[in-house]
């Protein structure tokens, strides 16, 4: 080999030895030089401290019981021709016996015979009080047919147009003890039926309303004298309280309520209930009365080693509080302002809870 050949293979090494360290060190400064990426970091979950409430409560079948019996029988012949809705009140239709409406007077005394003038008796007081309320007959009712009360029942029968006999016959006038009130027709009174009198016609309500508890054993043992139930029914809202307990024949119980100071659950409105024996509605007790404040989820709340219970303001700050009632994932809490916000600790629920002894309860921000 000619000493021109080896001098060219060396420097061919020298140039590969360069070129190479020449990329690494290029490799080298960018690898150096490219920025690291951020990692995010996730923002803290917030809520508002906002009105809100909590409490207990418990839903239970109330019946409403009303004693019902025979009040009328029928005392005319002929076809029915119209039938009530079972809806009456004073001086109303309850139903048609060819052109004869039969209508309902207030009283517990049954009219059984006709009145005119010279009758006498409790059966024509119910007549004067019913023409008095009805605004036919000045001054009282004495219970003595006379020429004042005649004019009345005169007067009424024209407005009625029927004949101004002023003789109310048998059967055209049945008593009725509470009116207005729901009543419901005999059997016997259908639409076209043939009636001969003396059938049984009107069945009313003749004694108060009872309403009592029906649920089961562990609904029943939650409930103590005093509890307030409210009882719904169409568009009314009834309270009524637990007045006592009693024992059934097969050995149950039965949880009796009343009204306020004792008096009637369903008041002036217990007209409005189905003619019928025995109503369910639905009734609601609060175990554990609702307390209402400012709310924040149980999720924020944490105590710590002392017992002592706050919450992480939105800045970091820890704020104590006195938590007054909590359920359902919501706290009521004092030793906070309204629009402030707290921030919800994952850690934070398990916490609260073990301290606070949540129930199952409701709760409504």
């Amino acid at each position: 080999m000619t000493k021109r050949v080896r001098l060219l293979r060396v420097l061919a090494a020298v140039v590969v030895v360069v070129a190479a360290a020449a990329v690494g060190w290029w490799a080298a400064m960018v690898t150096v030089a490219e920025p690291a990426e951020d990692s995010e970091v996730a923002a803290p979950v917030t809520a508002e401290v906002m009105q809100g409430s909590v409490g207990q409560s418990l839903a239970i079948g109330v019946a409403a019981v009303q004693p019902f019996g025979q009040v009328a029988s029928n005392g005319l012949s002929g076809v029915v021709t119209a039938v009530g809705d079972g809806e009456v009140d004073l001086g109303g239709a309850l139903y048609r016996v060819g052109e004869v409406d039969v209508r309902a007077v207030a009283g517990s005394v049954p009219f059984w015979r006709a009145l005119s003038q010279g009758s006498r008796g409790e059966d024509v007081e119910q007549l004067q009080r019913a023409l008095v309320d009805l605004g036919y007959l000045i001054g009282g009712a004495d219970g003595r047919f006379g020429a004042e009360t005649t004019r009345a029942v005169r007067a009424w029968q024209r407005d009625l147009g029927r004949p101004s006999s002023g003789v109310v016959a048998l059967g055209e006038i049945v008593a009725v003890p509470n009116l207005p009130d729901s009543v419901r027709l005999g059997e016997a009174l259908r639409l076209g039926s043939v009636l001969g009198g003396g059938e049984p016609a009107v069945f009313a309500r003749t004694g108060d309303v009872r309403f009592q508890v029906e649920g089961t054993p562990e609904q029943v043992g939650r409930l103590a004298a005093g509890t307030e139930v409210q009882i719904a029914f169409e568009d009314l809202l009834w309270t009524a309280f637990v007045s006592s307990v009693m024992l059934t024949e097969e050995g149950g119980e039965v949880v009796m309520l009343s009204g306020p100071n004792g008096s009637s659950v369903c008041g002036d409105d217990c007209n409005r209930l189905p003619s019928s024996e025995k109503t369910v509605l639905r009734g609601q007790v609060h175990v554990v009365p609702e307390i209402s404040g400012l709310s924040v989820p149980v999720a924020a709340i944490s105590t710590d080693a002392s017992g002592r219970t706050f919450v992480v303001r939105e800045g970091g700050q820890q704020q104590e509080i006195v938590v007054l009632a909590s359920g359902n994932g919501i706290a009521i809490v004092e030793g906070m302002a309204e629009g402030d916000r707290v921030v919800v600790a994952p850690g934070g629920a398990q916490s609260a809870r073990s301290e606070l002894g949540e129930p199952e309860q409701s709760g409504q921000p």
